[in-house]
C-alpha cells in the first residue's frame, strides 16, 4: 500500500504540555502543525497538577519572572478557553501555612515587595483555615492569584484541533533531513515538513540520535488523589508540608502531592511515595482521609532546573524545547512564544532559554 504523502509547516515530536503550547502558538502565526505522539495512558504532562503559584517554594520567594509569566499564562488560557468553548484555567486562592518560625522570618523579608503585596488576598483571613480541621502551626498567608489549569483538559481538547498521528517512530530511521525540508516516515504517511522540533519530554533522553547530548537530570513525581469529606467546605489550595488542591465540582475530593526523586524513574507508583504524600497530609491536615487514586510519572527537568529550546547546533530543520518542569503551566506560554518569534523570525532566544549558551 502506498504512504500518503503530507506536507506541513512544522511537525512536532510529543503532544504533552510543551509541544501542545508551541503548537497553538505556532497555530497563531497560521503555521500548519502536525504531531507524532505516542499517545501513552500516563505521562508527567496528563497527570500534572497545573498549579500556578506566584509565591513558592521552600525559600518562599516570588516565583521567577512572575508577572511577565503570569500575564502571558492568562491572555493564553483565555485566547484557547474561547476557541475551544470550554474552561481550562481556574483561579482559586492559596493558603501558604509556615512549618517553623524561619518560614515566619523568610516571608517576613519579602512582604513588603510591592510584586509579592499584589498577589496577596486583601484582607487576610482570620484564622487562615478552620483549626479544628488544618494544623495551623506558625501562621501563613493567602494568595489570590493562583490558579489550577486543568493540563489533562487542555491536552485531550488540542488533540482534537489537530492532526496528531500514533506513529511510532524510530527517530533513527524514520526522519530524513533533506536540503529543503526534513521528512518523517510514519506509517501511514510520510510527512515532509520546514522544520521538526521534539518536545518529547524525558522520552528525550534515550532513542533521539540528534539531541542525545542534552544534560537531562529528570525527577519521578508521585500524586494521590483523597477523599476528605470533613475538608469538602474547602475551596482554596493548601500547601505546606504538602499541597492539597480541591477537584471542581466533587466536594470532599482532592489531589494531594507531591514527591520528587532521581532515582527509580518510572512511571509505576511506589508503596514509599504514597506513604510519603500521606506524612505530609497528617503534618497539615488533623482531619481522616482516604486515598482513592495514585499516579506516578517522570518529569521533564533538565540540568539547572530550566526549559531549554533551539536549533540544532548542526541541523537547523531541527529544534528542541523542552524541561518546562513542574512550573510548565505557568512558563510554557511565554517560552513557546519566545522560540516561535525565534523560528519565523529569527529573533535572538533569551539567554536563559537559549540551549546552546546553556549546556
Amino acid at each position: 500500500m502506498k504512504l500518503q504523502e503530507l506536507d506541513c509547516d512544522y511537525v512536532i515530536v510529543g503532544q504533552g504540555l510543551a509541544g501542545t503550547v508551541l503548537g497553538w502558538q505556532l497555530r497563531a502565526r497560521g503555521r500548519h502543525v502536525i504531531f507524532f505522539d505516542r499517545e501513552e495512558p500516563v505521562t508527567a504532562s496528563k497527570i500534572a497538577a497545573g498549579l500556578i503559584n506566584p509565591i513558592a517554594g521552600r525559600r518562599i520567594c516570588l516565583t521567577w519572572r512572575w508577572e511577565e509569566f503570569h500575564a502571558s499564562a492568562r491572555q493564553f488560557y483565555g485566547e484557547v478557553e474561547a476557541e475551544l468553548g470550554r474552561s481550562l484555567l481556574r483561579s482559586i486562592p492559596l493558603v501558604r501555612l509556615f512549618g517553623n518560625a524561619d518560614d515566619l522570618e523568610r516571608w517576613e523579608r519579602i512582604s513588603v515587595q510591592p510584586a509579592v503585596r499584589s498577589c496577596l488576598s486583601s484582607p487576610q483571613p482570620t484564622p487562615l483555615a478552620d483549626p479544628d480541621l488544618v494544623r495551623l502551626g506558625a501562621g501563613g498567608f493567602e494568595i489570590e492569584k493562583s490558579y489550577v489549569l486543568d493540563v489533562a483538559a487542555f491536552l485531550a481538547s488540542s488533540k482534537d484541533l489537530f492532526d496528531v498521528r500514533s506513529d511510532g517512530l524510530n527517530l533513527a530511521g524514520q526522519v530524513r533531513l533533506e536540503r529543503n525540508c526534513v521528512a518523517v516516515d510514519g506509517a501511514k504517511a510520510t510527512v515532509t515538513a520546514h522544520r521538526l522540533v521534539f518536545c518529547q519530554g524525558p522520552d528525550a533522553r534515550y532513542g533521539n540520535p540528534f539531541f542525545d547530548w542534552v544534560p537531562f537530570r529528570c525527577a519521578k513525581g508521585e500524586i494521590l488523589t483523597i477523599r476528605c469529606e470533613a475538608m469538602a467546605a474547602e475551596k482554596r489550595i493548601l500547601n505546606g508540608p504538602g499541597w492539597l488542591a480541591p477537584i471542581p465540582n466533587t466536594p470532599g475530593f482532592f489531589r494531594a502531592g507531591s514527591t520528587y526523586g532521581h532515582q527509580d524513574l518510572t512511571n509505576t507508583p511506589t508503596p514509599e511515595g504514597r506513604r510519603a504524600i500521606e506524612e505530609k497530609l497528617r503534618q497539615l491536615l488533623r482531619v481522616d482521609f482516604e486515598v482513592v487514586d495514585h499516579k506516578a510519572a517522570v518529569r521533564p527537568v533538565i540540568q539547572h532546573s530550566r526549559a531549554l529550546a533551539g536549533l540544532h547546533p548542526s541541523h537547523s530543520r531541527l529544534g528542541f524545547f523542552n524541561g518546562l518542569g513542574s512550573k510548565g503551566a505557568l512558563n510554557a506560554p511565554a517560552l513557546a512564544a519566545r522560540f516561535v518569534s525565534h523560528l519565523e523570525d529569527g529573533a535572538p532566544l533569551d539567554n536563559d532559554l537559549d540551549l546552546q549558551k546553556n549546556l
